[in-house]
């Protein structure tokens, strides 16, 4: 191995005499000098991992500096560029272009890959950056910053590219050196490095750093007698934070390699151990929560691998106590380290030896690091370099026993900082300002300390209130709080919410003192973290079910992290930007759901499973061996033809924008579906009737996505994930002119809709004729859209396709002496129910059929009668509103169903949505008038017996129609629902359900293969549909 010789580097003041100012010229030295010495060990996801020497090192560099020179026309010299952003994976890209642009001494500010949008936006606007340079995976987080308010004007997107393509093709160096001559100004000169730190506000504030800050970070070690120095150090800190940079800048400044995991890949215990016997490690440098992680594996798999380490360095946040006793009673050479943002590292790595308590840090000897005490607590504070003032940090420390006044640990902080065990650091302030903003809330107070994820305890304005309903108001504002605050920073569900019954511990100015909240509320806090992790245990009432496990899990993933991006089956979830705590949901998720019906078995699902399984294909494949690693190959003659069919030129086809109303409803939601599977389909575009305050007992307003989503969960749907990357969500108002749109949204609308489907209607036979007004001016309003689409493109003949009623044409047996009704407009209204449900149908029937006569040219209109639906195949789910099942309930609850005569057409909801589309998109014209009911009719006896016995009601529990209809009556505690449907019951029910109106399907099925294949629908359907009533609460 070749002899690393050390650089000559001094934290004194920089000097004409000291070769060595800066880290550019840090680099210089070690490839003039050591140039075969091993740098760094970078590993490849799936491939071997790469060795980097500190000569490959700074040719690397020198290759990025020509590039970055052409690229953002830069100038050298710190006065002569405004600072260039780094929003870039953690791995070597990062650090080549970190050096490569202190090298040509332009300001470069590391900003965290876990920022939200806007606290990046605000870190641009404060630092007056220009240029960002992001990684391909952090594109969209940059763009989203740059779309915020506080993003400054002009900024300017760069793609970096990996860091292989500056590895130098050949043995021949660089004879420059990387330190320009402008690079070094002063030794007061802070603007260099530009890292952050959250603020005041609870958003980062930047942080300036001079060039001695990192060569601080090169001197951070003791070096003991019996160890090897030269050995590896495996680290799992992101680059762009400042724990993170120890491990390079050790490398430079002592000559000891360190190991980078995979760029994209989120480090846990499994993969940490893994990789320290992979990679010949022989120290460590890791956050709590990996240990915690490492602590759970079998001892062969995890405590072996740290027993033969010199040191494992944990920082960033405070160990778990039980896990630091653990490790260290195994043997394991626990160390504590600490730092600062502001100061850089304040306790030097080493060797601890067998004096050495864990829970204690050693501080520095080689900085300026002064100490107050007070009652038993210690105050640090230093002059960091560069720095005109002091700084003094706000954690408080308590000394070791053993080593009074060298050692100590922090034991909190003077200010509201929370720190969770993954080394993540939170300000409330966010959270809380807005909880104490509502009239509900008289105090809140975070907690979350040495935790996975925050909580918060609440102190009610009013003492006793309801602690459920509370929860229930103020979710929304934590949701809102959440769009403000850092991706780990948020709150997984309202079980994190504690309730107080009592005042919060108060200081004599009136603030909450929170650590004093804390103790008082320890049990709360303690239950609390009990519940969320017992939902291990307790079932979650999710569902995955083989025969869907690719929508199901793409369903979870969008409901669950909020993701509207598309999801291919082997795209990496990481790759997508999911983080830690993100995983750690998703695996609760997962822990608690069904599996085709029967329990996650124990242990299935580990914490890093999706680690392990990070892509689409790779979790379906665990999932359905139950948790076990995917085993499965593809084979080299599949992947041949997976490729060339992938990326075969498709022949050009068709696309389509539908336009649909009432897509909350059952057979609305179906037709969403259905349109989504469709490849013709391009678009699907729902108007939704805008949402009024207070209205369907919602405790907020759901975004209009928010709410068609909830309706389509509602109804069973499936494959939701592959539905959103279709639909588009509108509310309207149906009151004013172009559904009260702006009239650039109603021009998006024109000069995109192809077809029109009209679904929407309210079910509710008690309205009377005038009171559907809003109907027909709706009705209108989607003519007059028909008709501007195709002024707007004349190519365009758009489809517009009505959903009528069985309704209309209900006394066509009385009129015409004939039960069986032909696909044909009705002359007049004499063969309409008397109610005005039907009656409103006819009127819009007669407007379409005047809007065919007039605008034939401009478009073609379909009407389609639907007769009775029933609920839908796939997931059993029929609307318990309807008449049918509120028969069947009141059947039970009786004891006695109603004997009905005939036959009955039922056509499950999701044949009619399929149906409806194949006529709306048929190749052939349009006809007037269509018929969907089910053409295969059944006994009305055999589902009433199959009813009977799914009701466990006697077999012979049979009774007249108008013997049950007076027994109804009868049912006073029951009748203000009963009212709503005995009259539909006493006049039309039997007629209208046995066969006495019968729809010609002719017209319908030629145009649709789907009922030309209909069947009755089976026992095995019937009973699912009294399961899913059951499972509902709908019955008993």
């Amino acid at each position: 191995m070749t002899t690393f010789k050390r650089p000559p580097v001094t934290l004194l003041p920089a000097s004409a005499e000291q070769p060595i100012r800066t880290i550019p010229e840090l680099i210089d030295y070690n490839a003039t000098h050591n140039p075969d010495v091993l740098f760094c060990v970078q590993a490849v996801k799936d491939a071997a991992p790469i060795q980097i020497t500190f000569g490959q090192l700074r040719d690397a560099i020198l290759r990025r500096c020509a590039r970055l020179r052409v690229e953002l026309q830069l100038r050298s010299g710190p006065k002569k560029s405004a600072p260039v952003a780094l929003i870039m994976d953690s791995d070597l890209e990062l650090l080549v272009y970190l050096f490569a642009l202190m090298g040509m001494g332009v300001p470069v500010a590391l900003i965290s890959a876990r920022l939200s949008p806007i606290a990046v936006a605000h870190l641009l606007h404060s630092i007056g950056a220009r240029s960002v340079l992001a990684s391909p995976r952090l594109v969209s987080l940059a763009k989203a910053a740059f779309s915020e308010e506080l993003s400054p004007d002009a900024l300017e997107l760069h793609i970096s590219q990996p860091f292989e393509s500056n590895l130098p093709p050949s043995t021949e160096p660089f004879e420059n050196p990387l330190s320009s001559s402008e690079h070094y100004v002063s030794e007061s000169d802070r603007n260099v490095l530009i890292l952050h730190s959250s603020g005041t506000t609870g958003l980062p504030k930047p942080i300036y750093q001079p060039h001695r800050y990192l060569l601080g970070f090169s001197q951070c070690y003791m070096h003991t007698e019996d160890e090897v120095v030269e050995a590896i150090n495996m680290s799992t800190l992101p680059l762009y934070h400042g724990f993170g940079l120890v491990p390079p800048c050790l490398a430079l400044g002592i000559g000891k390699p360190f190991y980078i995991p995979p760029a994209n890949t989120v480090p846990t215990g499994s993969s940490t151990a893994m990789a320290i016997k992979l990679s010949g490690a022989q120290s460590l440098m890791t956050v709590p929560h990996i240990l915690e992680e490492i602590c759970a594996l079998p001892p062969e798999e995890g405590m072996d691998a740290l027993r033969s380490l010199q040191f494992v360095a944990s920082a960033g946040g405070p160990l778990n106590h039980a896990t630091g006793e653990k490790l260290a009673a195994s043997g394991v050479d626990l160390l504590a380290h600490f730092g600062t943002t502001e100061i850089g590292p304040i306790a030097p790595l080493f060797k601890p030896g067998p004096d050495y308590d864990w829970r204690f840090f050693r501080l520095r000897e080689d900085m300026d690091l002064r100490l107050e005490a007070d009652n038993g607590y210690y105050t640090l504070t230093a002059r960091p370099f560069g720095w005109d003032t002091d700084f003094v940090l706000q954690d408080r420390l308590v000394t070791s026993e053993r080593h009074p006044g060298q050692h100590f640990r922090a034991v909190g902080r003077n200010d509201d900082l929370i720190v969770l065990s993954t080394g993540e650091k939170v300000l409330p302030a966010i959270l809380e300002t807005l909880l104490c903003e509502s009239p509900l809330v008289k105090a809140a107070c975070v907690f979350g300390e040495a935790r996975f994820e925050l909580g918060v305890i609440v102190e009610p304005a009013t003492l006793g209130t309801d602690a459920e309903q509370l929860k229930n108001d103020i979710w929304p504002i934590i949701l809102e709080a959440s769009q403000k605050m850092d991706s780990h920073a948020q709150m997984a569900s309202k079980t994190s919410i504690i309730i107080a019954d009592c005042a919060l511990p108060r200081s004599d100015k009136g603030s909450v003192v929170r650590r004093e909240a804390w103790r008082a509320f320890a049990d709360n806090i303690e239950h609390t973290y009990r519940q969320l992790e017992e939902s291990n245990v307790e079932h979650s009432g999710m569902s995955i079910h083989t025969k869907t496990f690719e929508h199901d899990l793409k369903d979870l993933l969008r409901a669950e992290l909020g993701w509207t991006k598309t999801l291919g089956h082997g795209d990496d979830f990481f790759e997508l930007g999911m983080n830690s705590l993100q995983a750690m949901k998703i695996c609760r998720k997962l822990r608690s759901a069904d599996l085709d019906g029967q329990r996650m078995p124990p242990g299935a699902i580990s914490n890093d499973f999706l680690y392990k399984n990070s892509n689409l294909n790779a979790l379906v494949q665990a999932l359905k061996s139950h948790g076990a690693e995917s085993t499965r190959t593809t084979s080299e003659e599949d992947l041949i033809v997976q490729l060339s069919q992938q990326y075969t030129l498709q022949p050009k086809q068709q696309m389509y924008t539908v336009l649909l109303t009432g897509g909350t409803g059952s057979l609305g939601s179906h037709v969403i579906e259905t349109l989504a599977r469709n490849p013709a389909v391009a678009r699907i575009v729902c108007l939704n009737r805008r949402q009024e305050a207070g209205s369907e007992n919602f405790d907020y307003l759901p975004q209009p996505k928010e709410r068609q989503i909830q309706a389509l969960q509602s109804k069973g749907i499936q494959g939701i994930s592959d539905i959103l990357d279709k639909l588009e969500v509108i509310d309207i108002d149906v009151r004013q002119a172009n559904f009260g749109l702006l009239p650039a949204q109603y021009a998006q609308l024109s000069s995109r809709v192809t077809h029109i489907l009209h679904a929407a209607w309210p079910m509710d036979f008690q309205r009377n004729l005038a009171s559907f007004n809003s109907q027909f001016e709706l009705l209108r309003s989607l003519l007059q859209l028909a008709l501007d689409i195709h002024i707007s493109r004349p190519f365009v003949r758009p489809r517009i396709l009505f959903v009528s009623s069985i309704a209309v044409v209900g006394q066509y047996h009385a009129v015409n002496n004939t039960r069986i009704v032909p696909e044909v407009s009705m002359p007049d209204a004499s063969t309409v129910n008397p109610f005005g449900y039907g009656k409103a149908k006819f009127v819009c029937e007669k407007m379409l059929e005047a809007a065919a006569a007039t605008h034939s040219e401009a478009m073609e209109v379909a009407i389609v009668r639907v007769g009775q639906m029933s609920g839908s195949r796939g997931s059993g789910y029929w609307n318990s509103k309807e008449h049918f099942p509120s028969l069947v309930r009141l059947s039970q609850k009786l004891g006695a169903l109603p004997s009905i005569r005939g036959t009955l057409s039922w056509l499950p909801v999701d044949t009619a949505a399929e149906t409806l589309i194949e006529i709306m998109l048929s190749v052939s014209p349009l006809e007037l008038i269509y018929h969907l009911e089910n053409p295969i009719r059944q006994p009305w006896h055999d589902v009433l017996v199959i009813l009977s016995e799914e009701l466990d009601l006697d077999g012979n529990a049979f009774t007249s129609l108008d013997k049950w209809l007076i027994s109804i009556k009868a049912m006073t505690d029951d009748a203000a629902s009963t009212d709503l449907l005995i009259e539909f019951f006493e006049k039309d029910f039997q007629h209208m359900s046995g066969g006495g109106v019968v729809l010609d399907t002719r017209v319908s099925r030629a145009v649709s293969p789907t009922l030309q294949q209909v069947d009755i629908v089976e026992d095995e359907l019937v009973a699912t549909y009294i399961k899913q009533w059951k499972r509902r609460g709908v019955l008993v």
